[in-house]
């Protein structure tokens, strides 16, 4: 028999420290502000090992100066950036060939800088996009994208599509009775 004692438990946290709120008014509304992004020249982070989905709050390490130069300016200007995962994780500086086409249009909802130089960012996804092509790739990539539109996969059957799809089941001379 186990017995927990609520009581007993206690914050970890370090004495002094504090929990930074994400969303100190309240979790914000999805709108996509199509004034916070220029779909000619959108900056873009090139993510290791990681992907971002629309309406997905994630923190993310940055450690190159240019993914961290982004992530700044986009906080500071409020503005969006693109997240595309690169094709292999090992590649310092990716190009064109070294990135997916699709990606996550996201705002730079926290920054924390770290001691040894990294830059903790939480991300908050807002609609897949398509990277047509890089623009530029100094001072930090830039790409021309588009917004990609997002449409159900499947379609709600009729009940009566889905009536006679059972009684095929039923019908059927390979199944078995229960």
């Amino acid at each position: 028999k186990i017995t927990l004692d609520f009581e007993s438990f206690s914050d970890h946290r370090l004495e002094g420290s504090a929990v930074l709120p994400l969303f100190p008014d309240g979790m914000p509304e999805l709108i996509l502000d199509k004034d916070k992004f220029n779909a000619d020249e959108l900056p873009i982070i090139a993510s290791r090992d990681l992907v971002l989905f629309p309406n997905m709050t994630m923190p993310i390490v940055l450690g190159r100066e240019r993914s961290i130069r982004v992530a700044k300016e986009a906080e500071q200007n409020k503005t969006y950036i693109g997240l595309i995962a690169q094709k292999d994780a090992r590649v310092e500086d990716p190009g064109q060939k070294d990135l997916y086409r699709m990606g996550c249009l996201a705002e730079v909802m926290k920054s924390l800088e770290m001691p040894d130089g990294t830059l903790n960012v939480f991300l908050q996804g807002r609609v897949l996009i398509r990277l047509d092509r890089l623009v530029q790739t100094e001072p930090y990539l830039t790409g021309e994208v588009h917004v990609v539109e997002e449409k159900k996969i499947v379609e709600q059957a009729p009940v009566q599509e889905l009536d006679i799809f059972e009684q095929g089941r039923k019908d059927h001379p390979d199944r078995k009775s229960v």
